[in-house]
């Protein structure tokens, strides 16, 4: 079971790297932390282990969840950065170019009541 962990943490390190999209992220997330996740069947396995394993087996398998949860968290940081600054690049406003000419108009009869 120990391997199992350690191939949970490789996958996941290496898909985290390959992540562009918010979307991707949140696939990952429910792969491996989600309710029928990984993670989670791996916790549910403890049952059917001795009672000198759970504690030790339990322990790694938080620890993974926790270390990949903050990963996660810093990845998703990480690509809505992105995003952000790609907005910003489409949006980009140039206030040093001359403004346009708006003539406005008024017809003395709209203020002829007041």
């Amino acid at each position: 079971m120990g391997d199992k962990i350690s191939e949970i943490s490789e996958a996941v390190k290496k898909k985290l790297a390959e992540i562009k999209t918010l979307q991707e992220l949140q696939d990952l997330k429910v792969k491996y932390l989600g309710k029928k996740g990984e993670l989670t069947a791996m916790l549910k396995g403890l049952g059917k282990m001795t009672p000198e394993e759970r504690p030790i087996f339990g322990q790694k398998v938080n620890q993974l969840r926790e270390e990949l949860e903050k990963s996660m968290a810093r990845r998703e940081r990480d690509v809505k950065e992105k995003l952000m600054e790609q907005k910003l690049a489409k949006e980009k406003i140039d206030v040093t170019m001359p403004g346009k000419n708006i003539e406005l108009r008024f017809d003395s009869s709209d203020y002829a009541s007041y």
